[in-house]
């Protein structure tokens, strides 16, 4: 394990987070926390000391895993009556091998000088990844039969960073004929752009092939018509929230991902007087993830379009190459992933 580094530094700025641990006149808050890190890589925590009245005291924090200390470290903080001072804590997460994960606890109290009981405490629960999601996967991976439709090619190369086998397909056309393996929809199409595409999607999951679409950025899909006989259906459909993040990894940091406001993609379905159809929005009412289940072909196909965006922080937590991970779990036609 790399030695700890560690540093902290105070700084006279008014932030503001999650709900605050109040013990007497102090309140602790940690906006922004991440629940996730990169093994090996500097971590930066920010903190956020408030109190009702002129407190001087100690910061103290204690980063462990089952019960050993990876880090620790005091310092002394000073706070004016209603004037919160930030805190930051920094330290090197300790490396971890390759197709595991290490659990850890970050314990940060703050005790008034003088006075033998905590004034202000909480507790976080951080998850520790290797950089390569993809560890000890090759042979799943190509099982997979990965093929890509990319035209700007963003996604295409973030799959070659991470040595993930595909094949690039470029008509819309052509995907429709699809009746097995993986095919991704590279993040941000556009439904208006590529007319065509919506139909071909729906029509290789009825065929039996597993299709993960990937925040699209406008336009609409179709979800139901009741008068299209000649179309396959749906046997099932699912629709989820930001709950999905969990279910498919319990240990991912769903922070990653805003409910509402800007980088916040969902689908609202719409068509009271026709057929039903999945919408691209903005909404914090609309649903992050739609699934449809087909029974048709030697597969059992699906079509998923999800609205959670994976690249916009792709470098800087390894939460979103990891949910990439659990999806083509989720998703693939193959046997149980090793």
């Amino acid at each position: 394990m790399n030695p700890i580094k560690i540093a902290a530094t105070l700084m006279g700025l008014a932030l503001f987070g999650a709900s605050p641990v109040v013990g007497a006149s102090v309140a602790l808050t940690a906006p922004g926390m991440a629940a996730n890190l990169f093994g090996g890589k500097m971590a930066v925590v920010p903190l956020v000391v408030t109190a009702t009245e002129p407190f001087r005291g100690t910061l103290g924090w204690r980063l462990a895993s089952e019960g050993r200390t990876l880090a620790r470290r005091e310092q002394a903080v000073v706070v004016a009556a209603g004037s919160p001072v930030s805190v930051e804590i920094r330290f090197e997460a300790p490396a971890v091998k390759e197709g595991t994960a290490l659990a850890t606890t970050l314990e940060v109290e703050v005790v008034e000088q003088g006075a033998p009981a905590v004034a202000a405490q909480l507790e976080k629960t951080i998850w520790i990844f290797p950089e390569n999601a993809w560890a000890e996967r090759g042979a799943w991976l190509k099982q997979l039969n990965l093929r890509l439709f990319d035209p700007d090619g963003k996604t295409a190369a973030l799959l070659e960073q991470g040595k993930i086998p595909f094949t690039a397909l470029r008509n819309v056309d052509a995907l429709a004929d699809l009746t097995d393996g993986v095919l991704i929809v590279g993040e941000g199409i556009s439904f208006k752009d590529y007319r065509g595409l919506a139909r071909s999607l729906w029509q290789a999951a009825a065929g039996g092939a597993a299709i993960l679409c990937l925040a699209p950025r406008e336009g609409e899909f179709p979800i139901a018509d009741a008068s299209e006989t000649r179309q396959p259906q749906p046997v099932r459909m699912d629709f989820r929230q930001h709950e999905i993040i969990l279910e498919l990894d319990k240990r991912l940091d769903a922070a990653c991902w805003p409910t509402e406001g800007a980088g916040s993609i969902g689908i609202q379905l719409q068509g009271a007087r026709g057929p039903v159809v999945g919408e691209i929005s903005q909404s914090g009412a609309s649903w992050r993830w739609i699934e449809m289940t087909f029974a048709g072909g030697k597969n059992r196909g699906r079509l998923v379009v999800t609205g959670l965006a994976l690249f916009d922080k792709w470098k800087t937590s390894p939460a979103p190459r990891y949910l990439l991970l659990k999806m083509l779990e989720h998703v693939a036609p193959v046997p149980q992933a090793p």
